[in-house]
């Protein structure tokens, strides 16, 4: 299996690519077609990747956690030096219980999983949520790009449902072959 960067051929959006792992540049395109039915000619790139285990430092990576309430709730993050995925979820708790939809945050260290906002108490289950990590500035001027330190994303639209996130920690960085 390889991975591929899939990318509409049609006007630029901010969900226009996705990374697949496919055997084939043809399955990669299959795969990213079944999301967007309408991406007719995407185009497929081959990412080389490289598997990055120091999530102990995370210099410069940017967290952005949105959430779909009305307007919007954004809380972001960006990682000093030396800062492991643990502070960086406590500094994304307390940037989220400060929210005026959101007092029941909490980041669990022994799951890597950040509970955004829970059902019994918040009431917010019911929406959707997106989770964007990006690498330092001074790396993606590089081309490389990041993919795999978000497990799974909790938000099962349900009112009385959890919302969360689970951080995997091995993430990849990769870059176009």
């Amino acid at each position: 299996m390889a991975l591929w960067l899939v990318v509409d051929a049609g006007p630029r959006t901010k969900w226009d690519e996705f990374v697949v792992t496919a055997p084939s540049p043809e399955a990669a395109k299959s795969a990213a077609q079944n999301f967007h039915p309408d991406w007719s000619d995407p185009a497929v790139t081959r990412l080389a990747e490289l598997r990055v285990v120091d999530t102990d430092n995370l210099d410069g990576w940017r967290f952005r956690i949105q959430i779909s309430t009305d307007p919007v709730t954004v809380v972001t993050a960006t990682a000093p030096a030396n800062t492991p995925i643990d502070q960086v979820g406590q500094a994304l708790v307390n940037q989220l219980n400060a929210t005026p939809s959101i007092t029941s945050a909490q980041y669990d260290a022994d799951l890597n999983r950040l509970h955004i906002a829970r059902g019994n108490v918040d009431a917010l289950g019911d929406l959707e949520v997106r989770v964007t990590i990006r690498l330092s500035v001074a790396v993606e001027a590089l081309g490389y790009r990041t993919t795999g330190l978000v497990h799974r994303i909790l938000d099962q639209r349900r009112p009385d449902s959890n919302l969360g996130v689970e951080f995997d920690l091995d993430s990849f960085v990769y870059l176009p072959v």
